[in-house]
């Protein structure tokens, strides 16, 4: 993995998106004091005893109540506390109470940190939309094809479109970018959705496909390209 803060989107219960850190390679204890050997200049073995022995520093004093809010500037703790209990006289050790210390970067340095990440985006993960398997033409049953004026059939995944919603639909694109919205509509499942062509349209045309999935409108346009045919002549 290059190096840099990575991350991915993704649907936010609540709505909208939110994101998650992508995690690289842990990284080991040889490794953490070898940098700091490097950076101080000390033995590593010496580095290691003093970072455990602020530690344990720390939670000798959150263990008497203490607490800061800058040590050297880089880090806060404090000691904490929770626990759930039926009675208020139920909470008799430190299990009960879910003692705990808190210890987090300040926030300058945070501020500090974060002017120098370097994002590195893993696009979006969890995110349900509208999936194309195919398109076939009711006059002729070919894939990629059309008939204006006549039905064509989208078969995929999240494909429940309201049909009286504007912003839902098959939409039809034309190589200049100009898209019409299908009006009429058959048959919707979420698996399948027919849809009748405008007769006004002609040449090739690129479908878009949008509908409600989870509490948004989301959209993806299908891979192919349906190009006009003549209906077939019946006798």
């Amino acid at each position: 993995m290059n190096e840099g803060f990575h991350y991915s989107k993704m649907p936010n219960a609540r709505g909208g998106f939110t994101t998650r850190p992508v995690l690289g390679k842990q990284l080991t204890t040889r490794e953490l004091d070898a940098a700091v050997s490097t950076a101080t200049g000390l033995p590593a073995a010496q580095c290691a005893q003093v970072f455990t022995t602020y530690l344990q520093q720390i939670l000798t004093a959150a263990g008497d109540s203490r607490w800061s809010s800058s040590v050297h500037e880089l880090v806060r703790f404090s000691p904490v506390s929770g626990g759930s209990k039926p009675q208020a006289d139920d909470f008799h050790s430190a299990d009960d109470l879910a003692a705990d210390v808190a210890l987090v970067f300040t926030a300058p340095v945070i501020r500090q940190w974060r002017q120098r990440l370097q994002l590195v985006g893993h696009g979006i993960q969890g995110f349900a939309a509208p999936v194309v398997a195919s398109i076939l033409s009711a006059s002729t049953n070919q894939i990629d094809v059309y008939v204006p004026g006549d039905m064509i059939t989208v078969r995929g995944q999240h494909l429940k479109v309201e049909r009286d919603d504007p912003t839902q639909g098959i939409f039809l694109i034309k190589p200049d970018g100009t898209e019409t919205r299908c009006m009429s509509y058959g048959a919707i499942t979420r698996l399948r959705v027919t849809a009748l062509v405008p007769g006004t349209l002609s040449g090739p045309l690129r479908v878009r496909v949008a509908s409600r999935v989870n509490g948004s409108v989301r959209s993806s346009v299908y891979t192919g390209v349906l190009q006009q045919v003549a209906a077939p002549v019946v006798g």
